[in-house]
């Protein structure tokens, strides 16, 4: 697959860039952002493809999650997967700021190349636009992924948006084989695809998106979601190998059944 990343044009609508992506020029110059992406404490910083600053996630959200990758690597000795999804219990508990900090870890600490896909039509990421054409438009009405693909300001990162979707659709593009065949086609072209799912109690889709994934991680949200509900989502996705559960904004004590599910912990 030779693909073709959009680039926003000054009004704010995406463009066509006809740059393959096999092309030298169809990065950033790592020399010239690199000063941007990666603080002194270690903290990353998510861009645009005009350099502006979309995400910061601070050094203590880096530092664990470059502890998993350690851990999988050292401890448990597997690889990270090539696919993986993320989500939650409940809405609100920072998947979406999870899944783009996992991505700037990969990116800049050891160069994989990754795409980000929002497949949370619920409620879809705001950046680069929930207006913008995406993986709705791709499965449904058949536009060309390179059409969809955006360009980040950061090196070896993409992001493909949710698109837009009618609730009475969401079912059935939740289920459809032209879904499996692009999310297998970005697969092809990145060492890593993470999807950005819907809470497993927001829909009944958020389980029919996650048969997609080879492997889960479960966001938590510290002071946010009930353990009930916790223990509930774990038993939901139980059929999926899960690579663990992330603490976001964990301040408090960690309740001891989610202690045994944490990488490294």
């Amino acid at each position: 697959m030779t693909t073709t990343p959009r680039r926003s044009n000054e009004s704010g609508r995406p463009a066509a860039r006809r740059t393959s992506l096999g092309a030298e020029d169809r990065e950033p110059s790592a020399s010239v952002t690199l000063d941007r992406i990666a603080g002194p404490d270690g903290r990353l910083s998510l861009l645009d493809d005009a350099g502006q600053i979309v995400q910061v996630a601070g050094a203590p959200v880096t530092e664990s999650l470059r502890y998993m990758l350690a851990r999988l690597r050292l401890g448990d000795h597997n690889e990270f997967p090539d696919r993986l999804g993320l989500t939650s219990a409940i809405s609100g508990e920072g998947v979406t700021f999870i899944t783009r900090a996992l991505a700037l870890v990969l990116t800049t600490d050891v160069a994989k190349r990754v795409c980000l896909v929002d497949l949370n039509w619920w409620t879809p990421s705001d950046w680069p636009g929930r207006d913008v054409p995406g993986v709705a438009e791709v499965v449904r009405d058949g536009l060309p992924l390179e059409q969809a693909l955006h360009l980040t300001g950061n090196p070896g990162l993409h992001v493909l948006p949710a698109g837009t979707t009618t609730v009475a659709e969401r079912p059935a593009v939740a289920r459809c084989d032209e879904l499996a065949k692009m999310l297998d086609e970005l697969n092809e072209e990145f060492e890593h695809v993470l999807l950005d799912l819907p809470a497993v109690h927001a829909t009944s889709e958020a389980l029919t998106l996650a048969e997609n994934c080879p492997s889960l991680a479960l966001v938590v949200g510290q002071n946010v979601t009930p353990e009930s509900e916790i223990k509930s989502a774990l038993e939901e996705v139980d059929g999926v190998p899960l690579l663990g559960v992330i603490l976001n904004r964990s301040y408090s004590k960690i309740p001891r059944f989610l202690r045994n599910r944490i990488p490294g912990a």
